[in-house]
């Protein structure tokens, strides 16, 4: 169980790595320092396994030393704390895009290392919600 528990949490963590993001009334600073201090926060994202009709909740942390952790909530299998967590930077930043660099130090073990380093173009919806390329909304917890 836990071995699918861990391949879910792969499955968003990958999808995280292609967040792009859309701007309207939040305005995204042009600097990289601005952006990053935009980004500090807790972010999560919710979804059902259809298999197992499980909720699980991934919480991702942005923290102001560019450092960040996950930890993910689960209905099944309760909470499993720091199930992820690396360094990430945001570089190009302009009056509405950024690029978010993502790298993973501390994560799943089956994660293979070229995966590790993860990279997306990012444009943001607002203050409090950003969209993924694939369509899936991450939130701002606090």
């Amino acid at each position: 169980m836990y071995r699918k528990h861990s391949n879910n949490f792969s499955r968003w963590f990958s999808s995280l790595c292609t967040v792009v993001l859309l701007s309207t009334s939040f305005t995204v600073a042009a600097s990289e320092a601005d952006v990053g201090k935009q980004l500090v926060g807790i972010w999560s994202k919710t979804s059902t396994d259809k298999e197992s009709e499980d909720t699980e909740r991934l919480l991702i942390e942005f923290k102001p030393d560019g450092t960040y952790s996950t930890r993910l909530q689960s209905k099944l299998f309760g909470e499993i704390k720091n199930s992820a967590s690396g360094r990430y930077s945001v570089t190009n930043a302009t009056k509405d895009t950024f690029t978010l660099q993502i790298e993973v130090l501390k994560g799943d073990p089956e994660l293979n290392k070229k995966d590790a380093l993860i990279v997306a173009k990012i444009r943001q919806i607002d203050a409090n919600t950003l969209q993924a390329e694939d369509g899936q909304v991450i939130n701002r917890v606090k």
